[in-house]
């Protein structure tokens, strides 16, 4: 990385998409901010970002926090500042954000400086592998650290979510139909470990959740799933989804993902 000093605004395919037009300025950083590492698989190239969000909540959903990034090649300061608003207010509430944003994903230990402005720093390590990214880092009265680990999403990885509009007996009855075709169509189970991995969580009993589960319409079952493109046709796969999504998006809306964020 080279030193550089910005506001950096990028926002996470379909997580995080709010849009910065003419800021003006709100007041000062008042809450703790909460850290969140995010891995990016949607892009041609994948990347990683770290989300830096407010506990207070504004009455616009895409209020902005001034952030001042000091990057070099193994060392990373940033330094929070004010709170700014659009011009334009998104009806809804939500916390003030920013993300900083890795344009390209190197291996190896960086040190990180947290500080929001005339406070104390907060410091540790980033450690970017094969494996995922582990951030080393004590919380404090100015940052809390949502996930301190997150797992690279793995190569042959399929992920996704079916929800059901009602509780019918044929919304029901489908939901088995679509694991079913899954498996038919050579999908099989995986065995990753407990942990986050961006898009989707799995917990100590390998029960799947969405990346944000309070936002998880109710009758939504997230499914992850292995897929062998030794063994199994994507096209054809892609074409079972397509024909039952057809068939039957009147009881259930289907979402399907892989490893490098191709949308089925």
């Amino acid at each position: 990385m080279k030193k550089i000093a910005i506001i950096a605004v990028v926002g996470l395919g379909f997580l995080f998409s709010c849009s910065l037009d003419s800021d003006e300025f709100q007041g000062p950083i008042t809450s703790k901010i909460n850290v969140t590492m995010l891995e990016d698989v949607s892009a041609k190239d994948p990347f990683f970002q770290i989300l830096f969000e407010s506990t207070n909540l504004y009455e616009c959903s895409n209020y902005n926090i001034l952030m001042t990034v000091d990057a070099e090649e193994n060392k990373l300061d940033i330094v929070f500042n004010e709170i700014y608003k659009n011009s334009t207010c998104r009806s809804e509430t939500g916390p003030a954000y920013n993300v900083y944003s890795f344009s390209k994903i190197v291996n190896g230990t960086y040190n990180l400086s947290l500080k929001v402005k005339d406070k104390p720093a907060s410091t540790g390590t980033l450690v970017i592998s094969d494996a995922g990214y582990t951030l080393d880092m004590t919380e404090s009265d100015d940052f809390a650290f949502v996930n301190p680990q997150v797992y690279r999403m793995p190569e042959g990885i399929l992920w996704g979510s079916i929800q059901k509009y009602s509780e019918s007996q044929q919304s029901n009855t489908l939901v088995d139909n679509f694991f079913d075709l899954l498996s038919d169509n050579g999908l099989a189970d995986t065995a990753l470990v407990k942990g986050d991995y961006t898009y989707f969580l799995i917990d100590e009993e390998s029960k799947v959740s969405l990346r944000r589960a309070s936002a998880t319409p109710a009758g939504t079952s997230a499914f992850v799933f292995y897929l062998d493109e030794d063994s199994v046709s994507r096209n054809n796969l892609k074409i079972a989804i397509s024909d039952f999504r057809g068939k039957y998006s009147q009881y259930v809306k289907v979402d399907v993902f892989d490893w490098i964020g191709t949308i089925y």
